[in-house]
């Protein structure tokens, strides 16, 4: 699972982390990688990161995070937004907006 593009300053991403953190403890073991790239100050990304325990690794996207999120059809380019991949490197499932976890387990589980 890749999750594209968000910063430390939109408050859906910030509701959003403590789901991905959880699901990356939980389902890590079974293969579950949780990819953030953020779009923001390096400096800002790396004490969110440190302050909020965020176990998975964040890549700094800068104006290239837009790029990537747009590779992975965020056509509208807000935040934040999500893309499920496979093993195969498909997309399988974005998500435009907060993504609850009812959604993101649903969408995973038969992956794992």
């Amino acid at each position: 699972m890749g999750r594209c593009c968000w910063s430390t300053w939109c408050p859906p991403c910030r509701r959003e982390i403590p789901t991905f953190v959880d699901l990356q403890q939980e389902f890590g073991s079974r293969g579950l990688a949780v990819i953030g790239i953020a779009i923001d100050q390096p400096d800002k990304v790396r004490q969110f990161v440190k302050d909020f325990g965020v176990p998975y690794v964040n890549l700094l996207g800068d104006e290239g995070g837009t790029e990537v999120s747009f590779d992975y059809g965020n056509r509208m380019g807000s935040l934040p937004y999500s893309a499920i991949i496979d093993r195969q490197g498909s997309i399988v499932y974005t998500h435009l907006g907060e993504v609850k976890r009812e959604t993101v387990l649903e969408k995973i589980q038969p992956l794992l």
